[in-house]
């Protein structure tokens, strides 16, 4: 097969969830090029590029496209490691708005965080408006601030190594959404198709549920999660929040095998 695909991407999706598929699909089929294009929600729904992954959590017209669901990931409050509320099993909202809240102005994730304040009935002592996620987690990390977002991004450290925790949200915080979008009646290309099915075929099936995704969680995590012998098992991309830390630091999924977990950037295949 040989040929190009633009395909577009929201800049979270770009930078925390595409880019190794993308490069992956490269290797096996080396006569394609696949050009990845930033968009933001708006320009996306316009339908300029024929294929996209975006946040369809944020889609204000999915009934004009065609989807299926990449990732569900939950959400959850982020502080520093020294504020009170690292130290809890759960937190509210409630519990949140005595620090100010920072919001993210990247994918219209400012839009939603004031929608979950609207629909508690509160609001915090102040917001704090920024477009960069270093900056985000520089603030979280100096407790100058909280913040609500992804399991997706987040990162146990600043940029500086400073300490950042994730606690989860008592409150109902809707998960973020990952899917591959294309307009209804569009006929696709032959490359992006293959990319489309390949995209698919990598991530693997994913839980209709938060119920579900938080069952697989807790399977990857205690090592409960079948492996079957010398077959192909795929990360757990599923549920972002079922993902491991390795050591790195670098959020890289982990699955349990022999010698203990390991790290995995695709499909990787335990001789049992």
């Amino acid at each position: 097969m040989s040929g190009s695909l633009e395909l577009a991407a929201s800049y979270t999706v770009l930078g925390y969830f595409l880019l190794p598929f993308i490069a992956n699909f490269r290797k096996q089929h080396p006569q394609v090029s696949v050009l990845p294009v930033e968009q933001d929600r708006a320009r996306i729904e316009s339908g300029e590029v024929e294929l996209a992954v975006a946040l369809t959590s944020n889609l204000l017209e999915p009934k004009r496209f065609r989807s299926v669901v990449l990732a569900r990931s939950r959400r959850q409050l982020w502080v520093a490691a020294s504020n009170p509320l690292a130290q809890r099993s759960q937190v509210s909202l409630a519990d949140a708005a005595s620090w100010p809240y920072i919001l993210p102005a990247v994918d219209e994730g400012d839009v939603g965080a004031m929608r979950y304040w609207r629909d508690a009935g509160l609001q915090p002592t102040g917001f704090i408006r920024t477009s960069s996620m270093e900056a985000v987690r520089e603030m979280v990390a100096l407790d100058l601030g909280v913040t609500v977002l992804s399991d997706m991004v987040f990162r146990p450290w600043s940029l500086e190594g400073r300490r950042i925790k994730a606690v989860p949200i008592s409150d109902p915080i809707p998960t973020m959404e990952v899917g591959l979008i294309w307009r209804k009646g569009r006929r696709l290309s032959p490359v992006a198709e293959a990319f489309r099915r390949y995209l698919q075929v990598a991530v693997g099936p994913v839980p209709k549920t938060d119920r579900a995704c938080q069952g697989v969680a807790r399977q990857v995590r205690s090592g409960a999660r079948p492996v079957r012998r010398r077959s192909e098992v795929r990360a757990p991309r599923l549920c972002i929040d079922a993902w491991r830390r390795h050591p790195s630091g670098r959020g890289v999924p982990v699955l349990p095998g022999p010698g203990g977990a390991r790290a995995v950037a695709g499909p990787v295949r335990f001789d049992l």
